[in-house]
């Protein structure tokens, strides 16, 4: 076979697998809010543990950097909050990939379901984790008001 039909197979299989994904869209939301519950069900401090987290983080390295940069410290604080909530979704995202399908072996033995599945599944999960960390985080450090504090709603609002 030559190398061009076999490449334009693979694209195929790939657009294939990347509409019928899609076209599952309710299940993959449905398994990353799944995943977020089990990953908190017997915790109350759980979810609120990395936000707290960050903000202790963010103060002290905006205290030590503003020191340092000889910067004020309330123009810095938002590029170090955004830059480490960045970093921990960038983070989340290459530690935690390498797990994602033996994660999902259960489901992959059981049923026949295109792969991408797994991987929206995957990156929706990083993805609500990240905006509950990055609005809480926000309004709890620099104290932005009501109209941030609604932004922690996002997540909830998107796995209804």
């Amino acid at each position: 076979m030559p190398a061009g039909n076999q490449r334009n197979r693979r694209f195929a299989l790939a657009v294939a697998d990347l509409t019928a994904a899609v076209g599952f869209w309710p299940l993959w939301t449905r398994l990353g809010w799944n995943d977020i519950l089990y990953r908190y069900r017997r915790s109350t401090l759980g979810p609120f543990w990395s936000t707290i987290n960050i903000a202790i983080t963010v103060i002290a390295l905006g205290l030590i950097c503003s020191q340092i940069f000889k910067l004020p410290v309330a123009q810095l604080m938002p590029y170090i909050c955004a830059g480490l909530i960045a970093w921990g979704f960038i983070s989340s995202i290459m530690l935690d990939a390498g797990s994602l399908f033996s994660g999902s072996e259960s489901y992959i033995k059981q049923m026949r379901l295109p792969y991408l599945l797994y991987v929206c599944r995957f990156v929706r999960l990083r993805l609500l984790h990240t905006i509950f960390r990055s609005t809480s985080s926000c309004f709890f450090i620099f104290r932005s008001g009501p109209a941030l504090s609604r932004c922690a709603l996002f997540p909830v609002l998107c796995c209804s």
